[in-house]
């Protein structure tokens, strides 16, 4: 995720290789919005941010992503 609200999805694992998936994201308070740029990874399209872990819901499976650099700002 980055300033301009743009942000990019990377699925990877041992079956397939990088799957891509960019577009743009809200914020509102602690909840992330994502609008993806032509298809959808099945995590889904929105998601938490709680205790370091951007955490996915509403989609097809869970999802949690660490946060490794956080210059973000939640406003409340």
């Amino acid at each position: 995720m980055y300033d301009d609200k743009s942000f990019e999805f990377i699925s990877n694992g041992l079956i397939r290789s990088d799957d891509k998936y960019p577009g743009t994201y809200e914020l509102k308070n602690d909840t992330v919005y994502f609008t993806y740029n032509g298809l959808a990874p099945r995590a889904g399209s929105k998601a938490k941010i709680a205790n370091g872990f951007v955490n996915y819901f509403g989609g097809k499976y869970p999802e949690r992503i660490e946060i490794k650099l956080n210059k973000l700002l939640i406003n409340k």
